[in-house]
């Protein structure tokens, strides 16, 4: 009978060992897929903010071109870039944006639905601004001075946070750290804009 216990022990420690061994490795593996998962949306999310500031660099830049145009020869080169706003709005926005304000206490529909509110007015007037000959009217050349200067203040805000990099920048990013208020701050700015056009 003593034998047996003498055996029962250390079996019973082995055995505790062989599972505090599994929980281990199970535990760790669980850990590296949550941190890899958590990499992979930051790197989304720096992907999308790059296309915000993008974005507002069409806003600034290109729009702001239009503004020293007499044909609608010249303008049509411009247009085409503006023309890459549809996209950089839709990627800055169904990322970007809508995680911002989902960070902030909006459903996401409520948050996609604030986006529709800024980009089908701001598109519509873009849209055929300048599709005519001769030199722009001076409500065109009012709203082109508008999207600039909205454009212009987008990139000062957007540009005060820097697009991570690195894998532990990414999993910040994917965390909300530190981004969500510049890029409500950029929304708000977007609907200001939006407002004023219509």
């Amino acid at each position: 009978m003593d034998k047996k216990r003498t055996y029962t022990v250390p079996v019973l420690l082995i055995i505790a060992t062989l599972l505090f061994f599994v929980i281990v490795v199970l535990y760790s593996k669980l850990l590296l897929t949550e941190q890899s998962a958590k990499t992979d949306k930051g790197i989304r999310l720096a992907s999308s903010y790059t296309y915000c500031m993008l974005l507002a660099s069409t806003l600034n830049d290109d729009v702001g071109r239009l503004s020293g145009t007499v044909s609608a020869e010249e303008r049509l080169p411009i247009k085409g870039d503006i023309g890459k706003l549809e996209l950089e709005m839709g990627e800055c926005g169904s990322s970007v944006m809508v995680k911002a304000q989902e960070l902030n206490g909006s459903t996401p529909e409520q948050a996609m639905l604030a986006l529709n509110g800024v980009a089908q007015p701001l598109e519509a007037k873009l849209r055929n601004l300048g599709d005519h000959d001769g030199p722009l009217t001076a409500e065109e050349s009012a709203i082109v001075q508008k999207v600039q200067t909205a454009g212009a203040e987008i990139q000062k805000t957007l540009q005060a946070y820097t697009v991570p990099t690195g894998d532990d920048r990414y999993r910040q990013m994917a965390s909300g750290v530190e981004w969500p208020d510049i890029a409500l701050q950029a929304f708000k700015q977007l609907q200001d804009l939006a407002a004023a056009l219509q």
